[in-house]
Formats: C-alpha cells, sequence, structure tokens
C-alpha cells in the first residue's frame, strides 16, 4: 500500500496538470474572442492570469508557463509598467 505522502504527491501532479490547462483554455477562449472581432490584440491584466495560484512560486510557475506556451505558438506579447499585459497575433 502506498504512504500518505505518496497519495498526496500523485492528487498534487493530477491538480496542477488540471489547473495549466484550464488556465491556457482559459487564455485561448479570450484570444478566440477578441479575434472574432477583428482585433490583432487581447489586453489583460496579469492578475487573470494566474487565477488559483497559492503563492508566489505558482503564480510565476503560471506565468513562465503561459509565457512558454505564447512563444510555442507563435504569439507576440509585452507586460506594460501597470502589469497590462498584451498579447499580439
Amino acid at each position: 500500500m502506498i504512504n500518505a505522502q505518496m497519495a498526496f504527491e500523485a492528487a498534487q501532479k493530477v491538480n496542477r496538470a488540471n489547473w495549466l490547462k484550464e488556465a491556457a483554455e482559459r487564455l485561448s477562449n479570450r484570444i478566440l474572442s477578441v479575434a472574432n472581432t477583428g482585433k490583432r490584440e487581447l489586453t489583460c491584466s496579469i492578475d487573470d492570469l494566474i487565477i488559483g495560484a497559492e503563492n508566489i512560486s505558482e503564480a510565476g510557475e503560471m506565468l513562465s508557463y503561459i509565457d512558454k506556451i505564447l512563444e510555442e505558438l507563435g504569439y507576440d506579447h509585452i507586460i506594460k509598467p501597470n502589469g497590462t499585459l498584451i498579447i499580439g497575433w
């Protein structure tokens, strides 16, 4: 039988994967919604991207994950000094 720590780690792994997947889908839906209006950029707050983060480490992990996905998919993105993220295509 597995111990409690192993069960906890297994649950955490699934929860983290679902959290990342949900964030990517939420962002993708927002991009598609804006693109369907004819616009070529999405403006949002970084706060919108770290929903579900429990601490600064997790928020950083989420932002790194989103940065990687945006670059892999060919999006341009910048963060303004006020924390506004602009994603362009």
